[in-house]
């Protein structure tokens, strides 16, 4: 069976499996719903709105870079974002964090540039051994903006995206 899908067909496939799976949940419960009546329609329309949460969650997924084959490791370990590269690396601490960017490099991939309330920077390639696991560590920051993140990862230039950045405090 393994054998069946060339390498190529199976590496988009498990890239868009989240989309697939939530297109899939929708599709059987708004056919499930179409035939039901009362609370069974209720909660078909439901759990159709659940498949559609992923789905939407899967495809934003699916486009951005892949994870593998670039320069150093990324270590995420209780909110703490560790990058060891071939010349030299360093930590941030997400809650220390006070902007955060994506420059993009080229080929569809970028650089996330961590700025922290300390003034230290950390420059982390996107396709580090374990990058796209940064995603899951920034999911707690309010106002995160993927959308950047994905435009970085398909831009030409060299325009800096600003993918979050802390709100000031004002003196009252």
């Amino acid at each position: 069976m393994a054998d069946f899908l060339r390498p190529e067909a199976r590496a988009a496939l498990n890239r868009w499996r989240e989309a697939v799976i939530g297109l899939c949940i929708m599709a059987v419960s708004l056919q499930f719903a179409w035939g039901a009546s009362g609370g069974r329609r209720g909660l078909a329309f439901a759990v159709a709105l659940v498949g559609l949460a992923i789905l939407v969650e899967g495809i934003r997924r699916a486009r951005l870079p892949r994870d593998g084959g670039g320069a150093g490791v990324v270590e995420i370990d209780e909110r703490q974002i560790t990058y060891f590269g071939p010349d030299g690396g360093g930590a941030v601490s997400v809650e220390g964090l006070r902007r955060i960017e994506a420059r993009p490099t080229g080929k569809g991939r970028f650089l996330w540039v961590f700025h922290g309330e300390t003034g230290t920077s950390l420059a982390v390639p996107s396709n580090a051994e374990g990058a796209l696991r940064i995603f899951d560590a920034l999911s707690v920051l309010k106002g995160l903006d993927i959308d950047a993140v994905i435009a970085a990862s398909q831009a030409r230039g060299h325009h800096v995206h600003v993918v979050w950045e802390r709100e000031r405090q004002r003196l009252h």
